[in-house]
Formats: C-alpha cells, structure tokens, sequence
C-alpha cells in the first residue's frame, strides 16, 4: 500500500481514509465493560484491516466504495466493542470534529444499533455509552466527556446538533425504510423469521437511496442450520448474507464487503487432532490478544467444549443443524460415525434410508 499522508492507496487502486480512522479511535476512544474498562483503546490487527477496507473511497465520487459489509468472527474477537467504536467515531467525524476529512461530513448521521432482542442491543449500545463519557447517574472520565448527552437508548450531541446514536430490538422495529444513515446489526444469526425481513428490507432500503445512500454492517458468529448455495429465499438471514459475499468476492466491482475468517471445512474431520486445532486457532481473528489459544485447545480436548460448540464459537463454522434438531442433545453423535474405512466389503448388501426433514438435519440410517 502507497501511503499519501492520512491517505493511503490500496492494492486495488483505491484510496482509503481508514489510517485517519486508526489514529483518531487510538486518540480519542477509552475500552468499555470488561478487564480493559477505561483505559485508552487499542485495536486489534483485524480492527485496522476492516477500517482500512470500510472507508475505501470511491474514485468517482466522495463517497464510499462500500455500502454494505457483514463481518464473521469467533467469540471473544473484540466484535461488539469495535462496532461501538466505529459508531462513535463516524458520530464525531460527521461534524467535521478533530480534522475529520470531508468525505466523513454528513449534515445529520443517524446510526442505528440493532439486535434481535433489546437486550442484545444493549450490549453494544453500553459500549458506546462508555466511550462518549457514561450517562449522568455513571459518568465515565474520557476524552469525549462534554461532547454528548447520554440516555439509556440514544447518545445526542450536547449542542443540539442533528444526529445520534439510538438502540432498537429488531422484534419492535417495523420493515419499512428508517431514516438512519448507518445501520449496525449485532448477532445477526438470531435474526430469525419476521427479524430476518426487518433486516432485508431496512438495509435495503438504506443502501439504495439515490442521494446520499446510507450503510450496513452485520456481524456475527455463525449459526445453527447451513443452507443451499447459492443461498435460498428461505435460507437464514446469515447464511445468506455471507453467502451473497462469497459469491460477489470474485467480482471487483462488488459493493459489498464480506469479512469472514474460518477453518476449511475438513477441520470436521480432525476433531482430537491436537496439531491441525492449534493452527486452525491460530488462524482465527484474536488468538492470544483476547483469547488464549492452549485455553481453548484444552478445552476441545478435554471434552470440557462440546465439539459442535467449539467448532461454532471457537472456529466460526457453520454446523448443519438447527436449534431445534435432535442431534443438539447428542453433541459430537453423527462426527463420531465417520471412519477412515468409508467403503463395506464387496458383496455386501446396503440398505440406507435417508429422512428428508426440513431443519437440514438429515438422518442417514
């Protein structure tokens, strides 16, 4: 990458603003809730690689490449108080505050965080709370103290100016278009059913405004339940928002940013193999930066994290099961039918009989 001052030119060709967003967060941000709680914010390798590719500027215009992005990782990778932080900043660079570059302005910046439950989308919203100087009854001390007034569902700026920050359930929301201009949704594989439309529809119809368009971020670990590729209509929301991503990957024209990081799908097969699990954390978002690696290796090894679980949480994999599914009480059950000897003896007479359920929890017997 070229490097032009706080632009910087991408292998692509592009130029982005991300390296301003790198330093300002660096600057002017604290760490939330959890062992870190108010001490100057850091961002982990995978934070500055997505700022880098999230404020890519378009070279026809001063507006961003990218209008929408859903975002992968395993548990513990930092997601929700990176989210938090990007939401902050995009707040404060809409004013044009501390230097922020034009292409950041915008004359009222409206951003969204949204969850399948309130609850959820207080997790992230109380990160944000943090950082912008706590609300009145918990002030917190940080370079942003003044700046804003902060409730328990919205974060103002304090001179009255348009603009905010404001926390919804996608089960209260309705379908239709909102007015914000930046929407953030959290644990996007617990949008299920009517949340999965909320989705589809509000970020649509953000993305595709004619004058300044708005944008989207999903993330997430993976889900219950692999769908069909390419995706289904009646797919789950996440399967097919990543699945969206990874067939637009090869297409440099593409709008959309799919940030994803997993093991190869053989990994099923190497369940106790202590070797191949500890590179394959290795390989992951956070390893030994939020998240210890031989604490989680012992932890498949002794059984302590069930290997579906861990194939979930630890290594971000879709399993083809869903919440409701048998094979959920028996965890590890259909793996451990698998053998090196895949083929009978010659002659011998198979029967199989296959249970075409709707969960995409076939049954082979």
């Amino acid at each position: 990458m070229h490097s032009t001052g706080l632009e910087i030119i991408r292998p692509n060709g592009r130029r982005s603003l991300g390296q301003y967003a790198i330093n300002w967060c660096e600057t002017f941000l604290v760490h939330g809730e959890g062992d870190l709680f108010g001490e100057p914010y850091k961002l982990l390798d995978w934070h500055k690689d997505f700022l880098m590719q999230w404020y890519e500027v378009d070279p026809e215009g001063h507006r961003w490449w990218y209008e929408e992005a859903i975002v992968g990782a395993e548990s513990g990778a930092s997601k929700t108080e990176f989210f938090a932080a990007l939401a902050v900043f995009e707040l404060c660079a809409a004013r044009g505050w501390d230097g922020a570059p034009a292409e950041f302005h915008r004359k009222s910046h409206i951003i969204t965080m949204a969850a399948a439950s309130y609850e959820q989308a207080g997790e992230l919203f109380r990160q944000a709370q943090i950082m912008c100087g706590g609300t009145e009854d918990a002030p917190v001390s940080t370079p942003l103290s003044g700046r804003f007034i902060v409730q328990e569902s919205v974060i103002k700026y304090a001179d009255g100016a348009s603009g905010r920050i404001q926390r919804v359930a996608a089960k209260a929301a309705t379908a239709e278009g909102g007015k914000e201009s930046l929407l953030l949704g959290d644990e996007l594989h617990e949008w299920q059913g009517r949340l999965a439309r909320v989705w589809t529809v509000r970020a649509k119809s953000l993305t595709k405004r004619r004058t300044n368009p708005g944008r989207t971020i999903g993330m997430s670990t993976a889900g219950l339940g692999r769908g069909s590729m390419p995706p289904a209509d009646d797919d789950p929301l996440l399967w097919r928002e990543r699945g969206r991503g990874l067939l637009e990957q090869s297409n440099p024209n593409s709008r959309f940013l799919l940030s994803w990081v997993e093991p190869p799908d053989e990994i099923i097969h190497h369940r106790g193999d202590e070797e191949y699990l500890r590179n394959a954390l290795l390989g992951m978002r956070a390893p030994d930066q939020t998240w210890s690696v031989e604490h989680r290796l012992k932890e498949i090894l002794t059984g302590k994290m069930p290997w579906l679980e861990a194939l979930r949480y630890y290594f971000n994999k879709y399993i083809a099961l869903t919440v409701e599914s048998w094979l959920n009480e028996m965890p590890g059950a259909w793996e451990e039918c698998w053998t090196e000897d895949h083929a009978p003896p010659d002659g011998d007479e198979v029967v199989v009989g296959v249970d075409m359920a709707l969960k995409f929890d076939s049954a082979a017997i």
